[in-house]
């Protein structure tokens, strides 16, 4: 979860994440605290991992049982609650 108040969470890799950041600390007059913010979350974003770890901290901390992978967005969810997903936030898809 995003530490600041910009809009990171719209954007869906950490490429696009760590580009909003970098335009954030360039272009806007913002105080020394707000760019020390910007700064650590752009960091948090820079740290990568390799895809297998992602996926083992992802299904670790999501609490569900038997956890199913959503094929559209790679959020997990229980079987039905992914049922539910899909025909809500994916329909389109």
């Amino acid at each position: 979860m995003c530490t600041s108040k910009s809009n990171t969470r719209y954007y869906t890799s950490r490429e696009d994440i760590i580009e909003k950041l970098d335009e954030s600390l360039k272009n806007v007059k913002i105080s020394e605290v707000k760019r020390q913010v910007l700064t650590i979350e752009k960091k948090t974003y820079e740290n990568k991992f390799s895809s297998s770890t992602e996926e083992i901290v992802k299904i670790t901390l999501n609490n569900k049982k038997d956890p199913i992978k959503c094929d559209f967005c790679g959020n997990y969810f229980e079987k039905n609650g992914l049922k539910r997903h899909i025909t809500v936030k994916h329909k389109n898809q």
